[in-house]
Formats: C-alpha cells, structure tokens, sequence
C-alpha cells in the first residue's frame, strides 16, 4: 500500500508540472474500496509549494504525515513514534511519465506510472479527483476540496523534524 501511495504521491508532483498546477492547500478524503465492496476512508490536508515539495497530513482514522521533497520521501507515523526516510530514485522516468499525460477529455486527464493507471479530474488548473487501481486490486478515490491557491506557508512545514523518541527506519 505504502509503495502504491509513494507512486501516486510522485505522479501528483509530476503531474503538477505538466498541467500547471499552482501552489495550493486543500482537505482530502481518500476512499479505498477492495474487491468485496468494503471501503476505509482516511481524511486530511493536503498542502504544495512552488518548490513541489508535497505535504500530506492524514487525520483521520490515524495520524499519519507524508513528506515529500525533491528526492525524499519520509512517512512520519505519531503513534508508532517512527518515521521512514526513502529515496525517490530514477525508478520512475520523469520525461516518459510528463510525456504520457493525457487530457482524455474537457477536465480529465490519465498517466501511466509503472502499469498503474491514474485519472485525474482538473477544473481551473486546480486537482479536484484522483482515481486509481492498487497492485492489490483496491480501487483508489481522492477527493480535494476547501482548495486555496497561492496560500502563505510557513518555511518549516515541509521540514521533517523527528522527536527525540522516535524510531527511524531507511529504506
């Protein structure tokens, strides 16, 4: 699940380029439904800067933070007391991935990421829905909404601070 959502979370960053997507703020609520019809829903923040580095707070049902900065990717987990830092590495070749966005129509557009098919719907160069299929057969839902463009962000909240306490992990 984890390898899906570093995926999905590289191809927004990408995208952001391709389709021009402006700094930008919003609440997310990402469905995951499996193939018996049983969904879980996870609900939280989202937040983009000009420097594409990508935020991702999840509130709900359990805090989790997703960092995500040029070539680094830290999955903070508050009530394990861990983080994990990976490397985003050449896996993903970024001018095959700009070079396969298609707008399919008036505000959806598709990328292919390592046979993983993403469609994003796109209103006023502001990302309104995510939907894509897991390795495991889930369907993947993100809604944002509460969008602000161009938002003030303080200069630390993409900096990763780990506590004292907490267990780092490097994949």
């Amino acid at each position: 699940m984890f390898k899906t959502i570093i995926i999905f979370l590289i191809t927004i960053n990408l995208n952001a380029i391709q389709i021009n997507i402006k700094p930008f703020e919003a609440n997310f609520t990402q469905t995951v439904t499996n193939i018996n019809k049983k969904s879980i829903s996870y609900k939280g923040n989202i937040y983009f800067n000009n420097d594409k580095n990508v935020l991702w707070k999840y509130l709900t049902p359990t805090i989790k933070n997703i960092y995500i900065t040029k070539n680094k990717l830290i999955i903070e987990e508050p009530n394990l007391e861990q983080a994990i830092y990976t490397t985003i590495d050449d896996k993903l070749n970024l001018t095959k991935l700009l070079n396969n966005v298609t707008k399919i129509s008036n505000n959806i557009y598709q990328t292919t990421v390592n046979d993983m098919k993403y469609t994003m719907q796109i209103n006023a160069n502001k990302i309104k829905q995510i939907n894509y299929k897991d390795p495991l057969d889930n369907l993947i839902k993100i809604d944002f909404f509460n969008i602000q463009n161009n938002p003030k962000f303080s200069k630390n909240l993409f900096i990763f601070k780990p506590q004292n306490n907490y267990d780092i992990i490097y994949k």
